[in-house]
């Protein structure tokens, strides 16, 4: 966060990202200002298949697509494991896994409700959430897809959580009608991202994103 540690914002998480895929598709932003690049998520395989015979990730409670040309699909964002000890910790990874949460439905339904959005990012973030799906609407895709946060560090400074976070990626881009998968997107990244209180609750305010070669149970 220390680069971007301006909340997830600027660049949304995964929202800022707007090309990543090997058709340059518009994957999950990167929110915040951050220096790291913005490629949307994909499955670690390239078929061109969009719906896969098998959940592409092994969290089985994630909700399942059951209509529409991607169903069976699964699509969402789980906390895989975090070192947050305090309350004040759990409390600022909880309102960043809900960001994550957000975005994914936001991606896959290609829209975005602004009373919903409120309550899990603000500015920057929030502004780039509502780009991001707007570049999805004009390019006719949705986001499908699975991503896992695995969160490695969290520094409260005056009243901002900071925190860094590998995210393991199942995300990639098809199209809107016929559900053709369109990119093949990145395995996993390396993410930072701010979260503060704003009217009284926890948002992300920024965050960024650098994509990795290696999945986060593989290390760097």
């Amino acid at each position: 966060m220390h680069r971007a540690v301006v909340p997830v914002a600027a660049a949304v998480l995964l929202l800022a990202g707007c090309g990543s895929g090997s058709s340059g598709g518009s994957a999950l932003p990167t929110v915040g200002a951050s220096s790291g690049t913005t490629t949307p998520p994909a499955s670690p395989t390239e078929t061109a298949s969009a719906t896969p015979t098998v959940d592409p990730s092994p969290w089985t409670a994630l909700p399942k697509k059951d209509v529409g040309p991607n169903k069976g699909v699964y699509s969402g964002a789980v906390l895989g494991t975090s070192v947050a000890q305090t309350a004040e910790e759990k409390a600022a990874v909880d309102a960043w896994l809900n960001f994550w949460v957000f975005l994914t439905n936001a991606g896959y339904e290609v829209r975005v409700d602004k009373a919903e959005l409120a309550q899990v990012a603000s500015g920057a973030a929030a502004e780039n959430i509502q780009a991001y799906v707007k570049n999805l609407k004009s390019k006719q895709r949705r986001t499908v897809g699975w991503v896992s946060l695995n969160v490695t560090e969290v520094n409260v400074v005056n009243g901002v959580s900071l925190m860094k976070a590998c995210a393991d990626n199942g995300t990639y881009d098809v199209d809107r009608v016929s559900g053709k998968r369109l990119e093949r997107g990145s395995v996993a990244f390396d993410t930072e991202a701010a979260v503060r209180k704003v009217a009284g609750g926890l948002v992300v305010t920024s965050s960024g994103s650098t994509v990795r070669k290696n999945s986060c149970s593989t290390g760097k």
